[in-house]
């Protein structure tokens, strides 16, 4: 690959910042966009863009003369115009290859309203004329550190009753996009290639808590809360009402074993194996152990 023609939109979130990362670390060029004034590594303050992606004009600019790009896009109402934004730009510069994230909820949940957004977002890209790679993942299990953690007190209050959820770990679908990137060969043939990308096994919450307890050395427990209660702690946080909406689908189709998955498509793309959930743990007990500590402390 030209390795001075790829960009990596969302530079600085959870995926496109361990991407960016892994293209740092093998000594590839590349550039990034990003949202704000974030930090991005040094290496990269002489080759990055601020990008709007409702501002068409600054995907143009940032995707000039690139040949692969590396897309994330926000759950949001306008995902799909987003997803437009994106695709004309491509077109104006004649963008040859994407690399998509996407979630595994288009075929296990296809009538939740975030399905129905990734299944825009998704037929924009395949209708582009570029050829590409789309990566549907599972949960995150870095949701459990920046979407749901702990309690101070080591609950895991969540409204997924007994389901069982598959998990992956972000840096995992990094590595992925990473090996989507570094394998693509240019041909004339503008094909779409669909991967899903689990977890080794899936879990209920129960055994996930179980986990915790057992790599974190501190007590935890899963509160199966009714999904009333969680939503209106939501709202009282200011969470707008169609995320509301959104994460009542995704907490149903938990409690229904929609999102218990497992492939090998991970494996066929990068010949390793998934990160196990008590990896993960081990990788962030030092996290977990000083917010429980902190938090603990700070409610005595």
């Amino acid at each position: 690959m030209e390795t001075d023609k790829i960009l990596v939109l969302g530079a600085t979130g959870n995926v496109g910042g361990h991407l960016l990362a892994i293209l740092v670390n093998e000594g590839i060029k590349v550039r990034a966009g990003y949202y704000s004034g974030e930090s991005l590594p040094s290496k990269l303050h002489q080759n990055h863009h601020l990008v709007d992606y409702a501002k068409p004009e600054t995907l143009i600019a940032a995707t000039k003369g690139i040949d692969q790009i590396f897309v994330v896009i926000p759950d949001t109402p306008v995902m799909d115009q987003f997803a437009r934004n994106i695709v004309t730009a491509c077109s104006v510069n004649q963008v040859k290859h994407f690399v998509l994230i996407s979630g595994a909820g288009v075929t296990a949940s296809p009538n939740n309203i975030v399905s129905k957004r990734l299944q825009a977002m998704e037929m924009l890209f395949s209708e582009s004329g570029m050829s590409g790679i789309i990566l549907r993942s599972v949960f995150f299990m870095q949701n459990y550190i920046n979407q749901f953690p702990p309690t101070p007190d080591g609950k895991l209050i969540l409204p997924m009753g007994q389901g069982r959820v598959s998990y992956i770990d972000v840096r995992d679908v990094a590595n992925a996009s990473f090996c989507a990137l570094r394998d693509w060969e240019e041909s004339s043939d503008n094909q779409v290639i669909v991967n899903y990308l689990t977890g080794d096994k899936s879990y209920t919450v129960t055994e996930v808590a179980n986990m915790f307890n057992g790599v974190i050395e501190l007590p935890y427990e899963y509160i199966d809360a009714p999904v009333a209660e969680v939503i209106f702690q939501l709202r009282s946080k200011g969470v707008p009402d169609w995320k509301i909406e959104m994460l009542q689908e995704i907490y149903h189709s938990a409690q229904n074993d929609r999102y218990d998955l497992f492939t090998k498509d991970f494996t066929h793309l990068t010949s390793q194996n998934q990160t196990s959930f008590e990896a993960f743990l081990k990788d962030y007990k030092v996290h977990f152990i000083s917010n429980y500590h902190q938090n603990t402390l700070t409610n005595e």
